[in-house]
């Protein structure tokens, strides 16, 4: 008889595909932990195959739980702010975090962005991953930013040897560094501050079209998730101001 898969006695000779899957389902409402369960059923079946004691994997077709995640780190207002403070003006870390708050891009965007796109205070730039055309006035903060740092001729950011990062992933790699070097948690990235700044904006009034423009998004779907979360947190405010009120 099979015994269930928390039994260390039972005979593991015998569990099947089907039973994996049910061992899997059980633990649907904890992904992580029915994940875990399939990697070590993964590793004891490689090697109860690999040693002859089986002819075949019963894990193999057997497919992780989704796991649901917001994704990336979104930045706080504070963070952003103990990153700056620490990143002095005319630094490259403090131009990066500049580039990538103010405008917007994805890393694959901010390693390239330089002069050449730059025109009458406007940034004009294709997007590397979706093809859009983006255009990004170039305010006070970050002008003062890209004219006291030293740049590269075609790329604003450069390493510290004055070369133009060689990806996106390196430059994500340094810049986990500039987080580390802040004080920074381990989850703040240079990927959230894209969020970052699509939450800020939307929390100071941007409409989604507004934020379509600037993230080059093509789904409105994809702008509203910032501005539903805004509009739930004036709506909330407001529906604690009357109850303070009268109160």
């Amino acid at each position: 008889m099979l015994a269930d898969p928390k039994n260390a006695d039972g005979q593991f000779g015998k569990i099947t595909k089907a039973h994996i899957k049910k061992a899997m389902d059980k633990r649907a409402a904890t992904p992580n932990a029915a994940n875990n369960l399939l990697k070590t059923f993964s590793h004891l079946f490689k090697w109860a195959v690999e040693a002859e004691h089986l002819e075949t994997n019963p894990v193999a077709g057997v497919s992780k739980v989704s796991v649901k995640s917001d994704g990336f780190h979104t930045w706080t207002v504070d963070q952003v702010e103990k990153f700056r403070a620490h990143h002095k003006l005319g630094t490259k870390p403090r131009l990066a975090i500049d580039i990538l708050l103010f405008l917007g891009l994805r890393r694959s965007d901010a390693v390239v962005v330089g002069r050449q796109h730059m025109k009458d205070e406007l940034i004009s730039l294709r997007t590397g991953k979706t093809g859009a055309w983006v255009y990004l006035p170039v305010f006070k903060q970050l002008r003062e930013s890209i004219e006291a740092t030293p740049t590269g001729d075609l790329a604003f950011l450069t390493t510290e040897k004055g070369k133009p990062f060689s990806s996106a992933a390196s430059f994500g790699n340094w810049f986990a560094k500039q987080c580390k070097a802040a004080g920074l948690p381990d989850e703040c990235r240079a990927h959230g501050l894209r969020k970052a700044g699509a939450t800020i904006a939307a929390d100071e009034g941007a409409t989604a079209h507004e934020l379509m423009a600037m993230f080059g998004w093509s789904r409105l779907a994809m702008a509203e998730v910032y501005t539903k979360e805004a509009d739930k947190k004036k709506l909330a405010r407001g529906a604690s101001e009357r109850l303070s009120n009268r109160m």
